[in-house]
């Protein structure tokens, strides 16, 4: 494998990505440059278990032949490629979660057409930066990629487009008032992408620059300058519609304007996504999903202070559940009968764990015991905290406080927290037994 100068890939390698300017000049992005690239990322991903990453490109020029040169060399290293061929990168982000495995996405995003760039992740669209991945492909960039002495991997094709719109429309309610709507797609990835996503919505699309066009003949796709919204403000009021959207060159950002053609701040949408969903979140967390804690607190001989916990599913785990569907099913703690056995199926007919949690106590004798609660859909989890602090002889006092950590997917998979109900209470030593919360808070 030949090598580079640290320097040149330090400008082409960021803290997040690879970018720069296409050509042939040192520091610059290359079919070269790209296909050792992908080398040293097939080495990682291989060392790491997978057997295939999943590649797609935006609609810039030299986007096709940029990918097919990552692909080659991520073949080199024995592990398969699917492509995926023109995607936006959300799309390119749902294949690597769909299809389990890593990906990578040609694009330059927002940068005119002489840029490109690589958004790289692994599976499960879990982003590759500098100190998970790109830190050491650059340092193999420099040094040389080790050469594989294994079969290589092959390639195939394959088109998700309409799976990602189905899952797309799955995440929102589709029975909403018909509304108008106009579209800048300013020449990007949204040309494609949007009318899948919103053909089966109650929508009136007026559609703007949906020609895929990596050369950008109308303005750039960089919808946060004022200047390239000006067409949408213009073309929103003319076609009296409801709101305008203006999308990035990649799809994955976008901006919106009202009824009027005014700009409506980002954060006002991202505060009104993040109420949808945490409002959703007082649907998970009731008494129905949450019942009993059963708890047992032991003070060993070596002083040392135990709780053994029973961990029941909330939903019964029949054996036709699919494997991959028990996986995001949501976990309690809870147990009606404090004697029920653990390990097996309760009497509630539903699966039960057991774990013991050693903690050595505080110096007042009191310890903490946190547990992490998946949320139903893959929405987050809820982590609860149980203090016990001794109240007095022979008696404990137990306090419950839970958040809720909610993954809002459309703002970049941010976590937005939310406390739930604390509550307290004092019980005698020995089995505690604690009724869970089955109230949200806002």
């Amino acid at each position: 494998m030949p090598t580079y100068a640290s320097e040149d890939v330090a400008a082409a390698i960021k803290a997040y990505d690879v970018r720069g300017v296409v050509g042939e000049e040192p520091g610059q992005i290359s079919p070269d440059f790209v296909r050792d690239v992908g080398a040293s990322f097939g080495r990682l991903m291989r060392e790491e278990g997978a057997e295939k990453v999943v590649v797609g490109h935006d609609m810039r020029d030299s986007s096709p032949t940029l990918a097919a040169a990552f692909i080659e060399g991520v073949n080199s290293q024995g592990l398969d490629t699917i492509r995926l061929g023109l995607t936006s990168t959300d799309e390119l982000y749902y294949a690597s979660g769909a299809l389990d495995c890593p990906g990578a996405m040609f694009t330059a995003s927002h940068n005119p057409a002489k840029y490109n760039g690589i958004k790289m992740c692994r599976a499960g669209a879990r982003p590759v930066g500098q100190e998970t991945g790109l830190n050491r492909i650059s340092e193999e960039l420099v040094t040389g990629v080790p050469d594989y002495d294994g079969e290589p991997g092959t390639n195939t094709d394959k088109d998700v487009l309409q799976d990602y719109a189905d899952y797309l429309n799955s995440l929102v309610p589709l029975d909403i008032r018909p509304l108008s709507v106009a579209l800048d797609a300013g020449n990007g990835m949204g040309g494609l992408t949007v009318p899948a996503v919103f053909e089966k919505a109650p929508l009136t699309v007026h559609s703007l620059y949906f020609e895929l066009d990596g050369n950008f003949p109308n303005h750039e796709a960089n919808p946060l300058d004022p200047k390239n919204l000006v067409d949408l403000q213009k073309f929103t009021v003319d076609k009296g519609a409801d709101l305008g959207i203006a999308f990035d060159g990649d799809a994955d950002r976008c901006f919106i304007v009202d009824e009027k053609g005014e700009a409506v701040s980002p954060s006002t949408i991202c505060a009104m996504i993040a109420e949808q969903y945490l409002t959703t979140t007082d649907e998970l967390i009731t008494e129905s999903t949450v019942e009993i804690l059963h708890a047992e607190r032991q003070v060993g001989d070596d002083g040392e202070v135990r709780a053994q916990v029973t961990v029941t599913s909330a939903t019964p785990q029949d054996s036709d559940t699919p494997a991959e569907e028990k996986k995001h099913q949501p976990e309690s703690l809870l147990n009606e009968d404090p004697h029920e056995p653990t390990g097996g199926s309760g009497s509630n007919g539903l699966e039960t764990t057991q774990a013991t949690i050693v903690s050595a106590p505080d110096a007042d004798g009191s310890f903490r015991m946190i547990s992490d609660t998946p949320l139903p859909n893959g929405m987050g989890e809820m982590s609860t905290t149980f203090s016990f602090v001794p109240a007095g002889p022979g008696e404990t006092t137990v306090n419950v406080q839970a958040m809720a950590n909610v993954k809002i997917p459309i703002v970049g998979g941010k976590l937005a927290k939310k406390l739930l109900e604390s509550s307290e209470q004092t019980v005698e030593n020995g089995l505690e037994r604690v009724r869970r919360l089955d109230k949200v808070q806002s």
